[in-house]
């Protein structure tokens, strides 16, 4: 959630996912098709914005294919919605090129 500003509330919450994050217990082979997610056999730490992350869930969940729940504190400074609106942020993109 937002309020315009920055997060709202105490944590936000993430689902990441990636390959090659090792073994999973039970033992589960990358190659080989996988009928039910299982968790990773050592830990993993995420860091995001510098701020270690609380990892909630980590496994494998299909072949090859991990998924990782995590939380974090909101690393965006919370306005409150009575206070002055949030001053304005401008994305400059370079123009595009048309291929010839």
């Amino acid at each position: 959630m937002t309020n315009g500003c920055g997060l709202v509330g105490q944590v936000a919450g993430f689902t990441l996912y990636g390959t090659g994050f090792g073994p999973t217990s039970p033992a589960l082979p990358s190659d080989t098709l996988v009928g039910a997610a299982a968790p990773l056999a050592a830990a993993v730490t995420f860091r995001i914005g510098g701020t270690v992350a609380t990892v909630k869930w980590a496994g494998m969940i299909a072949s090859g294919l991990y998924q990782f729940n995590v939380q974090v504190r909101p690393l965006l400074p919370v306005q409150p919605r009575s206070a002055a609106p949030c001053p304005a942020r401008t994305l400059h993109l370079p123009p595009c090129s048309p291929k010839a």
